[in-house]
C-alpha cells in the first residue's frame, strides 16, 4: 500500500535490503582475500625460467599444497567453522596429491620429476587450482602465460 507521497511501505522493502545485506557479506569474503598478507619467498634458484614459477607457486598453490604454515595466508573467515573445516579438509585433500616445501618454492631445492609431471597434467587440464578455490580467491586463476612459464620451466628441467 503506497501513502500519499508515493512511499513504499517499509515491510515491502525489508526483503530487498535483506538480499543487498546478505550479497554484500557474500562479496566481502572474495574481495577480502585481495588483501590478505602473503609472506615472500625469494627465488634463489638462479634459473631464469624458475623464477615466474616461484611466483606463481607463491600466490596459486602454497595455500593447499605447502607443508610450511608461514607460506600459508590465511583469510579472515578462516576462523569461521564451517570455513576453518572446509579449509582444513582441502589442505589435507591438497597434500595427498602433491607437498610443497619452502625449499622448493625458493628454488633452493629441486621438485621432483614425479612432481613435475603431476603440475604438468593439472597445469595442461586446467584444473588447478579448482574451482572452489578460484571463486574465493580470483587472483589465483593461471592465464595463459602463467600456464606457458610453468610449461617452459618443467621442459627445460628434462633437459
Amino acid at each position: 500500500m503506497r501513502t500519499s507521497r508515493g512511499n513504499v511501505p517499509l515491510n515491502r522493502l525489508l526483503p530487498f535490503i535483506l538480499l543487498l545485506v546478505v550479497f554484500a557479506f557474500g562479496l566481502a569474503f572474495p574481495l577480502s582475500n585481495f588483501f590478505v598478507v602473503r609472506p615472500s619467498v625469494a627465488d634463489v634458484s638462479k634459473n631464469p625460467d624458475f623464477a615466474p614459477v616461484a611466483k606463481i607457486l607463491q600466490s596459486s598453490c602454497v595455500d593447499c599444497h605447502s607443508v610450511t604454515p608461514r607460506l600459508i595466508a590465511h583469510p579472515y573467515y578462516a576462523a569461521f567453522p564451517i570455513a576453518r573445516d572446509t579449509i582444513a579438509r582441502d589442505m589435507l585433500e591438497g597434500q595427498k596429491s602433491f607437498k610443497l616445501t619452502e625449499d622448493q618454492v625458493s628454488g633452493k631445492e629441486l621438485i621432483s620429476s614425479i612432481d613435475l609431471a603431476k603440475i604438468t597434467t593439472v597445469v595442461e587440464e586446467g584444473s588447478m587450482p579448482p574451482i572452489r578455490y578460484k571463486a574465493l580467491h580470483w587472483d589465483a586463476s593461471l592465464n595463459a602465460k602463467q600456464r606457458a612459464a610453468i610449461l617452459k620451466y618443467i621442459e627445460s628441467r628434462r633437459q
